[in-house]
């Protein structure tokens, strides 16, 4: 065989095996069986170490399934890619410290799933997840003793799902690791923590129960960028450690960046939220109710805190600010009522207030646009701040109990205007820029027409009612946690203060008699509900919350018939499955490749046939 004829030999092989390579479907994984523990009984391995070497002889990708329903003294090592599953198998560990039932070590093993388990320890760690990637647990229910039931070490990618983590010293610590998603589950009566975070990046918390914990619901140690959402947190730490100096409760933060907590009820815990030496912190959205010390505690060295649109009531202090230095401190849009005077040797009892450690002053720190009231001592207070703190406008209701140690803006104002022929708009202006107050937290506001009254409740500072014909006498009066303000029934209608919202009101009539009315707030203490609705004593008058015009807009896009059509030319179609299908046309392109090589190669060799055949 001369050299062109071999060489085109071997060219024909190595495309016939690359082919095959490509296109043979590769082996699907098997499903291994752990029998009954009873099968195992016989034989001169302990039930861990035959139940181990099952695991040691399966391939990368099988699923272990347990048929069983109880396993004792198991203490088993994961080293590849296994899916192991059951529906409800119960198995218990061994008594060494520092063991766990399944250890999931290095990254050979990452992508490995456990579920359906119940998993039980005196020492060590139900599950422990070590130096490994996208692993998953769900619908397992773990508890260890004298250790953490489930710890997720120097791991990325990791997700916890609809499991029980239980009766444990310490429910999940996650530690170095990085991508950490545990949702969906409930954590609750360890003895210790809940959720022990530390140096540790991208943790998120979301829709979980984490419930009477000892010490705290969830701690936050040296890390960056914890999300904390959509979850209930309640009854966590010990009452007679509450105060200034406690370091448990719902959520404890120290030392890390990027915390966020937002959508979440956290209640009946001994402390609410505490926030110590950390930056880049945002407390949005959540009901903070009944913590027996105080609701938000912000204390050390703040930069960046957030703390917005927050449900605060019946706390030891609603928010107690006791930071030596305060940078970028945002604290707004917050209802904060019902504090009471539960901490003996404390200043409590307040809706806001400014502990002994608060002697820095920053010009980046916003108190505005909080409704406080219906606190049982002072709705602000500083008389211990080393520094007085100053105040932007705030919403007090009709209380006069505001500390002298502070200084303060003029407080929110309550505003009413008739805006179309029976249709009067209630609003809360700003006492310092007169412009309406669209963040604070949604108000109940009662409007009293012709003996008649009904309530509606704010959104974006306002609410409007509309008043039938019959009731359109005399005085219109709005009142709103015992702030009243009123006009004649046909005053001038005006287009309202919400342009800077966006909203607009337009009236139907040449202006009348007298202008809008607005009062501050009043003298004397008072008190009410939170925000809600409730029924009027006369079905003439009807309420409509918060003017909203951007919504007439949003159904705009794609009306003028240019959307993206869903038929597609042959073309197209062609295109999109050679993008889909990208590995099979890289194949096509290097067999053809190898073609063109060939021709070029013999190219004289096949120019003599032609001419050959042409004779």
């Amino acid at each position: 065989m001369n050299a062109k004829n071999g060489f085109m030999v071997l060219s024909l092989l190595f495309v016939c095996m690359f082919a095959h390579v490509a296109f043979v479907e590769p082996v699907s994984a098997a499903t291994v069986d752990v029998q009954n523990a009873s099968y195992y009984s016989n034989g001169t391995l302990s039930l861990s170490e035959q139940i181990q070497s099952i695991l040691d002889n399966a391939a990368s990708g099988d699923t272990i399934k347990f048929l069983g329903n109880v396993y004792e003294n198991l203490q088993l090592v994961i080293n590849k890619k296994l899916n192991i599953v059951t529906s409800g198998t119960k198995i218990s560990g061994s008594n060494s410290f520092g063991s766990a039932v399944f250890l999931v070590n290095g990254s050979q093993a990452s992508g490995t799933q456990i579920s359906g388990f119940t998993i039980t320890t005196n020492a060590g760690s139900g599950i422990i997840l070590n130096n490994t990637r996208s692993a998953t647990l769900s619908n397992d229910q773990i508890s260890s003793t004298n250790g953490s039931a489930v710890t997720v070490n120097k791991s990325s990618n990791t997700v916890i799902k609809n499991s029980n983590i239980i009766d444990s010293n310490t429910g999940i610590t996650v530690s170095n690791s990085n991508n950490t998603k545990i949702t969906g589950s409930t954590i609750k009566n360890n003895k210790e923590d809940g959720v022990d975070v530390e140096n540790s990046v991208n943790t998120t918390l979301s829709q979980d129960q984490i419930l009477n914990n000892a010490k705290r619901g969830v701690n936050v140690y040296n890390s960056k960028n914890t999300t904390i959402t959509s979850s209930t947190i309640k009854g966590n730490g010990n009452n007679s450690t509450a105060g200034l100096s406690s370091n448990e409760g719902g959520v404890y933060v120290k030392s890390s960046d990027g915390v966020k907590i937002t959508n979440s009820k956290i209640t009946d815990n001994s402390q609410g939220v505490s926030v110590v030496d950390a930056s880049n912190v945002i407390i949005n959205s959540n009901t903070i109710v009944d913590n027996y010390g105080e609701g938000i505690l912000l204390s050390g060295s703040a930069n960046g805190i957030t703390v917005t649109s927050n449900y605060i009531d019946g706390n030891n202090n609603g928010i107690m600010v006791n930071y030596y230095t305060g940078n970028h401190v945002n604290i707004s849009g917050n209802f904060v009522t019902g504090s009471e005077n539960r901490i003996s040797g404390e200043d409590s009892g307040n809706g806001m207030s400014f502990g002994s450690g608060y002697c820095v002053r920053s010009v980046t720190e916003v108190i505005e646009h909080n409704a406080v009231w219906g606190n049982e001592n002072f709705e602000m207070r500083a008389r211990y701040a080393s520094t007085t703190p100053k105040i932007g406008s705030n919403w007090y209701g009709n209380s006069d109990k505001l500390c002298p140690a502070l200084e303060y803006a003029a407080s929110i104002k309550l505003k009413l205007e008739r805006i179309g022929t029976n249709t009067y708009i209630v609003s809360f202006v700003d006492g310092v820029t007169g412009k309406l107050v669209t963040d604070l937290y949604p108000t109940l506001v009662t409007l009293t027409a012709g003996g008649s009254s009904q309530t509606g409740t704010t959104q974006n500072g306002q609410v409007t009612f509309t008043v039938s014909d019959d009731c359109l006498t005399g005085m219109i009066t709005a009142t709103a946690n015992g702030v009243s303000v009123s006009i004649p029934w046909n005053s001038q209608k005006t287009n309202s203060c919400n342009t800077d919202n966006g909203n607009t009101n337009s009236g139907d009539s040449p202006p009348d008699s007298s202008g809008p009315g607005s009062t501050g707030n009043g003298p004397g203490s008072g008190s009410g509900s939170g925000s809600g609705s409730s029924s009027g004593t006369s079905g003439s008058l009807s309420s409509t919350t918060g003017v909203m015009a951007a919504s007439a807009a949003a159904g705009q896009a794609g009306s003028n018939g240019e959307g993206d059509s869903k038929s597609k030319t042959a073309q197209e179609l062609f295109i999109d499955n050679a993008v889909k299908n990208s590995h099979v046309w890289g194949i096509i392109g290097i067999i053809v490749l190898i073609v063109l090589v060939l021709v070029a190669y013999y190219r004289k060799d096949l120019m003599c046939m032609i001419k050959k055949s042409r004779n």
